[in-house]
């Protein structure tokens, strides 16, 4: 019973969405009416400045760790913590508090990582950077981090099980960022350092 509970607290713990609320009580707007509608790190960041992007990054990330940290500490087997991390990481994506529309849900990713593995998290988030440097498309250095968590899951030799996690993680940013894609390949997709107007 306490490992579904863990799973439904998870989710509404991920539903709780950082960047709208900051936007609501410091800014007075709905982050969702401003450049790609999103309330994650990176739209928050283009259209409020990196204060807020760092708070938000903070936030969601913590949604995504904490859940996963406590169920280590319950010594729940890598199936339960794998269920919940997802769990998780929906709950940012189809926030229940934002009729069921969040974000893309790295940073709560990257939170799950760091509770996981905090190698295998510190060394995603080092390849995101990169990433962002080379291309200033945060899109992409989301894709390629979340990609890369599964190369270092392999290289560490962890439980294979966390392994077909990163998988399953990868495969919802392929999903999230799907209009991201396609606005990639077709060379229209913003870059980092482009402020939306308010």
């Amino acid at each position: 019973m306490i490992k579904i509970l863990l799973i439904i607290i998870a989710y509404f713990l991920g539903s709780f969405p950082t960047g709208y609320v900051l936007g609501k009580i410091f800014y007075r707007k709905d982050i969702r009416e401003y450049g790609s509608g999103n309330i994650g790190m990176s739209n928050v960041f283009r259209t409020f400045g990196p204060i807020p992007a760092f708070i938000t990054l903070i936030g969601d990330a913590i949604k995504g760790y904490f859940p996963v940290w406590f169920a280590f500490y319950l010594n729940l087997s890598a199936d339960w913590i794998s269920y919940i991390a997802i769990s998780a990481i929906l709950g940012h994506v189809f926030s229940i508090y934002l009729k069921f529309k969040g974000g893309k849900g790295i940073a709560t990713t990257f939170g799950v990582i760091f509770a996981i593995n905090y190698l295998i998290g510190l060394c995603s988030v080092i390849v995101w950077i990169v990433t962002l440097i080379l291309s200033r498309y945060f899109s992409l250095s989301s894709l390629v981090a979340t990609f890369s968590s599964i190369i270092f899951s392999l290289f560490l030799k962890i439980d294979i099980r966390y392994t077909y996690l990163f998988i399953s993680i990868f495969i919802l940013s392929l999903i999230t960022h799907r209009e991201n894609i396609k606005r990639l390949i077709n060379g229209n997709e913003r870059k980092f350092g482009q402020k939306v107007k308010l």
